[in-house]
């Protein structure tokens, strides 16, 4: 079956990895698979699998006619039996334009809460869910499916739970002292102190400035930070105003988050929402015990295999500090969050949307 992802920048991001991931494992089962990003990104992804780019660089005033031209052309010439569209931004005028295409197998995947869509972007999805847009409509998470709102009958039918997955670790052991210590020489880290680290763009969302904030009455330990974004030089100004052990070590391939994960005591994250956040699942996997705000997508993946906290410096800290000394929990969250992560493989997830894509349906399209 030729299968086509779309996906609006070919950069690092949680949902670049999942589609690259969901790639991989369709080709592998014999698929003609590839992504279609709308663009490139400034991170300089190197493309892979056949995977290509509308644009190399967006242009200022023109990009959205053009985009919606060029991407109509390559519906109409390449014909794919199945369009998976990640995000709404890129799902309803995506599948919009396969349906007036004619393709039939259509799927919006969404990842993050309903609410956290401006109303524009909530009005469009619904309009494409309720009138059948989209053929089919996966939430990679329960805690998305619980926010929608305004759904049909006929639009929650379609509407499918399908968890992003991860890779499996080639090893399944805790990294040696030596790969420890080589690993934070790799990043200009300490050796000899407590590693906190945590994975994610610094943006609102993700709120790394409580952690910041947190690091500063945690001794013995430093704080580092995987991940770029637009709010890097206003945390590096804060890092430097209150003198925190924090480190900034920008945009990581996924191989060198791995490297810096091993190289980790305790992760942790202050985001203020999520629908699925893999990085956790990442951390789980590489046997970190995990500190993480309590929200509902952290409580449905990790329950009481974390120490979930109401995101404030003094929670954050103090949750940092108990971890530190008491090796005990350490080894039972880490032993129940591995668990956990366990069961979100890219086999699992590969499976799940084969399996959609092989669905038949007699409701005939809305064009």
């Amino acid at each position: 079956m030729k299968v086509v992802q779309l996906v609006t920048r070919n950069c690092i991001g949680g949902v670049q990895g999942v589609a690259r991931l969901l790639d991989e494992e369709l080709r592998g089962s014999g698929h003609n698979s590839t992504i279609w990003y709308f663009c490139d990104g400034d991170e300089g992804i190197v493309l892979s699998g056949g995977a290509s780019s509308l644009f190399k660089t967006r242009p200022r005033l023109t990009y959205y006619p053009r985009l919606l031209w060029r991407l109509w052309l390559r519906l109409c010439r390449d014909r794919p039996d199945a369009v998976i569209a990640h995000t709404t931004n890129t799902a309803v005028p995506g599948l919009l334009l396969a349906a007036l295409a004619g393709i039939k197998k259509r799927i919006a995947v969404q990842h993050s809460p309903f609410d956290t869509y401006s109303p524009i972007a909530q009005w469009a999805d619904r309009a494409c869910a309720n009138l059948k847009v989209y053929w089919r409509n996966v939430a990679v998470a329960q805690v998305v499916v619980r926010s929608i709102t305004g759904y049909t009958e006929g639009a929650k039918r379609r509407l499918r739970v399908i968890h992003n997955g991860l890779k499996l670790p080639n090893t399944h052991r805790r990294a040696s002292e030596l790969e420890i210590k080589s690993a934070r020489q790799r990043f200009n880290l300490p050796t000899e102190v407590a590693l906190v680290v945590t994975v994610g763009r610094l943006t609102e969302v993700k709120n790394h400035a409580v952690l910041i904030e947190a690091m500063r009455s945690v001794d013995g330990a430093v704080l580092a930070i995987a991940g770029d974004g637009p709010l890097r030089e206003e945390l590096q100004q804060q890092i430097g105003r209150a003198s925190a052990p924090v480190v900034l070590l920008g945009a990581l391939s996924p191989e060198d988050v791995r490297s810096l994960l091993r190289a980790g005591d305790i992760f942790v994250t202050s985001s203020h929402y999520e629908a699925m956040n893999l990085a956790i699942l990442e951390a789980a996997q590489e046997y970190l015990p995990i500190v993480a705000s309590h929200i509902d997508a952290h409580l449905d993946v990790l329950g009481d295999d974390a120490i979930l906290v109401e995101v404030t410096a003094e929670r954050i800290s103090h949750a940092i500090r108990i971890l530190i000394s008491d090796s005990e929990l350490r080894a039972r969250l880490v032993a129940g969050a591995g668990r956990r992560a366990a069961q979100f493989s890219a086999r699992a997830m590969a499976e799940e949307y084969q399996k959609l894509v092989d669905e038949s349906d007699s409701t005939p399209a809305i064009l």
